[in-house]
């Protein structure tokens, strides 16, 4: 498998390493390291290399994340995704992207659409499940919680496993309340 650092019996095994690999390893250090013009002929090496896995994609989306040019963002993002890429970042980064285009002179819980509410939900628990303690996606999700039409048992586990990470943190506290507002459990 491309970038597996671990033999299957668990041992680390000392081989040879690949060019993908190579070039994979020198752009995350140059992107890494803010160099980004340094990493561009090695994100290339990797998309050239292998062109079918996320990781080239992934490095190209953090290239034209810096690079503010949010079309080839979203492309890349995209396609690493479709790859079944493993990189939190992808996830919360295209949540975020709908969160730029939302309208922001609308209020806190109506300036998403209901459909962008709910993919911008689902990728950040998907972000979640991969990288399980970072608080502004955990916050993300709450906006995005607040536009949806319903919340699902997964969006309230999602909130609970929040707050049982960052237990003070006030937009989660919101977040969960709204959940159990619009689940019908408010006591008048």
């Amino acid at each position: 498998a491309l970038f597996d650092l671990q033999s299957p019996s668990g041992d680390m095994a000392v081989e040879p390493a690949s060019t993908a690999n190579v070039a994979f390893a020198l752009a995350r250090l140059a992107i890494g390291s803010e160099n980004y013009d340094l990493a561009e002929p090695y994100v290339q090496q990797v998309l050239a290399a292998v062109p079918n896995a996320p990781e080239g994609y992934e490095l190209r989306a953090l290239l034209a994340a810096q690079a503010k040019d949010a079309a080839a963002e979203k492309a890349a993002i995209d396609r690493a995704i479709e790859l079944g890429s493993r990189e939190s970042r992808m996830y919360s980064l295209r949540a975020e992207m709908t969160f730029a285009n939302a309208d922001t002179n609308r209020g806190f819980d109506d300036f998403l659409s209901r459909g962008a509410a709910r993919a911008a939900a689902d990728d950040l628990e998907r972000s979640l499940i991969l990288l399980p303690r970072d608080r502004i996606a955990f916050q993300n999700l709450a906006v995005a919680l607040l536009n949806v039409d319903s919340v699902t048992d997964v969006d309230r586990a999602a909130l609970d496993a929040g707050l049982c990470a960052f237990p003070n943190e006030g937009l989660l506290l919101v977040g969960q309340a709204a959940a159990e507002k619009r689940a019908g459990n408010v006591i008048e």
